[in-house]
């Protein structure tokens, strides 16, 4: 099965928002006046301090799963590397092993949101989600550490004194545990899907109630995009898979959604409404653009169905499509934060957390 990461950005930008614009539970509005609080608001945007701990804790498996492509793709090719018996085997070609070495460069990075997130799985109260992060942390924690232990071993050519003896044993444990990761992966996989789209629509309906109807039309629009873009992760590429799926009554579904809400954002969009919401027109006219080009890229993809000249290519619209997305999510996170204060003084944007969540977990099968 293809693996693809998730776009969950968009879920965590909403924390930033309502921080933004002094929204309390349920999407209250507070007494302090939006312009006042945004720039200290957008600096604290993804502080674990200054967010409700549900956002946090979802921010912090987002990261998880977002970092998890060095470990499936690591335990996917160990075998091919190593071997599938008992014996270790180091290889003898070199690029295996410098490619080996790859799925390492970024371990710190990798640990420090193992850590992270195995301390929010434990906070009550637990449910279904922390559970799935339990059993895969459980399960890729050892893993990798192990994995980590036996690249060390090679690196400082221990094998060299101990006759391999200490290689053997990883190996043997490794082989054990390397085919457990995918499905484990998978469930955290799903069941992040499905909070995510629960969540969205809590987040939607937040918005509407403390009265920024545009940006919950941009959040739906977004939120839209975000499902055509998992649809086409998860079939792996190719332009004869990507062919044959646009022919599906589950694209068209997605496509048809995300048509209908593109044009209730243009139906609701005007400059003057972005004012007196307190969101910057000008990012928020480009959003309704960059909106309008998804909208026309699918578009294109589709009249592209059975033709297979290179000017056709579905793989490259689709590429296209992640660079609209991105922008999208990017001009997004930045359409809260007006230009100017009611003083006319100069107020810090803020995007971080604006860079696309997605990472590929690779095509590799079982």
């Amino acid at each position: 099965m293809v693996f693809s990461g998730r776009y969950f950005k968009i879920l965590g930008l909403c924390a930033i928002i309502f921080l933004a614009f002094g929204c309390g539970e349920g999407g209250e509005k507070s007494s302090v006046e939006p312009s006042k609080s945004l720039g200290k608001a957008a600096q604290k945007s993804e502080k674990a301090d200054s967010e409700p701990l549900e956002s946090t804790k979802w921010n912090v498996y987002m990261d998880l799963l977002n970092a998890m492509p060095a470990v499936i793709l690591a335990a996917d090719n160990y075998k091919s590397v190593f071997g599938s018996n008992d014996n270790w085997l180091l290889p003898s070609e070199d690029f295996k092993l410098m490619h080996w070495m790859g799925y390492f460069s970024e371990s710190e990075e990798l640990e420090a949101r193992f850590t992270q997130a195995q301390s929010a799985a434990v906070k009550e109260p637990v449910d279904k989600l922390d559970q799935s992060v339990n059993d895969l942390l459980n399960a890729a924690k050892p893993l990798w550490d192990s994995m980590k232990e036996l690249t060390i071993y090679i690196n400082t050519k221990q094998y060299s004194f101990d006759n391999m003896d200490k290689g053997n044993r990883l190996h043997k444990y490794i082989i054990g545990q390397v085919d457990k990761i995918r499905p484990l992966a998978l469930a955290f996989d799903s069941t992040m899907s499905a909070e995510g789209a629960k969540k969205r629509l809590v987040d939607i309906a937040s918005l509407k109630k403390a009265g920024l109807v545009i940006l919950a039309s941009m959040n739906d629009c977004l939120g839209k995009a975000e499902d055509i873009q998992k649809f086409f992760y998860d079939l792996g590429g190719g332009d004869a898979n990507i062919n044959e799926a646009l022919k599906t009554d589950e694209f068209r579904v997605l496509r048809q959604s995300y048509l209908e809400s593109f044009k209730a954002l243009d139906a609701e969009y005007s400059p003057q409404k972005a004012k007196e919401q307190r969101v910057d027109p000008d990012v928020t006219e480009d959003f309704v653009e960059a909106a309008s080009d998804y909208a026309d890229k699918v578009s294109e993809i589709v009249e592209s169905i059975d033709k297979k000249s290179e000017e056709d290519s579905k793989l490259l619209g689709v590429r296209d499509l992640e660079k609209i997305y991105g922008k999208m999510l990017n001009l997004y996170a930045r359409a809260p934060y007006s230009s100017r204060d009611a003083e006319g003084v100069e107020v810090e944007r803020s995007s971080e957390g604006a860079e696309p969540g997605h990472s590929s977990w690779g095509t590799t099968s079982n």
